[in-house]
């Protein structure tokens, strides 16, 4: 008998759902940035002077605020809400099937922290060896360029951090919120979904990954970014716990807002290239052997919690399935 989830939708069914609350998602965040943009002064915008012209004058230091909130708005619209009705409608309302639960210790947010940072490390040296590689394609090196500028002005204006107020705004906005509302969508909803649909975890970790990767829509990060996107993707698949995924990714975001803050605050003009670390191509085998080691820990400490956690997952599928005439045979658990 094929997957179905506690509410009867297949795998195909539950996939679909996604899509259209994904895209009904898309819609509301245009609408709200919208709203957002006609709070600004100044955005009148030509037909003459196009996109260019638009992002010219969206990405100065005095909208910095506004582009925060048009950050979080779009995270919020494209991923927390989808995700939230997603488990709704094809689960229920418990917020356990998201991952959401009280099972976790220190030792597993510590460790998770020190992965994302060895996982930081892995990813500077491929970025450079991605950078080399597509150099040898003009057309796509030409796109990568002009997607590395549009970023680097948009950094530049969310690191527009003048004093202790920004500061911790920018920890709310560039870190807490699309730390929460990007787990909740990747890992507690997309990765969990194709792990239970196919059975087969790693699989589900690195589409997930792939599909993080790309809609961060960067070609000489593109490997960096999917090789932090496993990391998170296991690390969830280790503690079964949305939370410790919701901290390392919390941690990883505030040290980068620390980084912009320091930096703005002693530098004129903020370089990229200046602030993120260069290491050699070699560094890259010892940091995936710690990586691995980490990951040893991590499934040490997290145990016990996964007994717990499987043990609760039971109760609630078969209180939710008594009398389903959906109620899934195939031995694996919902």
């Amino acid at each position: 008998m094929q997957y179905r989830s506690l509410k009867g939708f297949t795998g195909w069914g539950q996939t679909g759902v996604l899509i259209a609350l994904l895209g009904a998602g898309l819609i509301l965040a245009s609408f709200v940035q919208m709203l957002v943009l006609s709070q600004m002064d100044g955005m009148n915008v030509t037909l003459t002077e196009g996109t260019d012209g638009f992002m010219d004058k969206l990405l100065q230091p005095e909208n910095a605020t506004y582009v925060r909130l048009m950050n979080a708005a779009g995270t919020f619209c494209m991923m927390f809400l989808p995700a939230v009705l997603f488990s709704w409608i094809v689960q229920g309302k418990n917020w356990f099937w998201m991952g959401f639960n009280r099972w976790f210790n220190v030792q597993q947010l510590i460790i998770g922290f020190a992965l994302i940072f060895f996982a930081n490390l892995i990813a500077s040296p491929l970025a450079d060896m991605t950078k080399n590689v597509v150099a040898g394609f003009p057309e796509l090196n030409q796109l990568a360029m002009k997607l590395e500028a549009d970023y680097e002005r948009q950094v530049k204006v969310l690191a527009n951090l003048t004093g202790w107020g920004e500061f911790i705004m920018a920890l709310i906005f560039m870190a807490l919120l699309p730390a929460l509302f990007e787990e909740m969508f990747f890992r507690g909803t997309m990765q969990t979904l194709f792990e239970r649909w196919w059975g087969k975890p790693i699989l589900a970790i690195v589409v997930t990954s792939l599909i993080f990767s790309l809609i961060h829509a960067s070609v000489y990060l593109f490997l960096s970014r999917m090789i932090l996107g496993v990391v998170l993707g296991l690390l969830f698949y280790k503690t079964r716990n949305l939370w410790v995924n919701t901290f390392v990714h919390f941690a990883n975001n505030a040290l980068a807002a620390a980084q912009l803050f320091w930096y703005n605050q002693t530098h004129a003009e903020v370089k990229l290239d200046d602030i993120d670390p260069r290491l050699p191509w070699w560094s890259i085998i010892p940091t995936v052997l710690l990586t691995i080691g980490g990951f040893y820990w991590i499934n040490l400490y997290s145990r016990n919690n996964r007994l717990r956690i499987a043990e609760k997952e039971k109760a609630l599928t078969e209180q939710s399935t008594t009398g389903n005439p959906f109620k899934n045979t195939t031995g694996g658990t919902e």
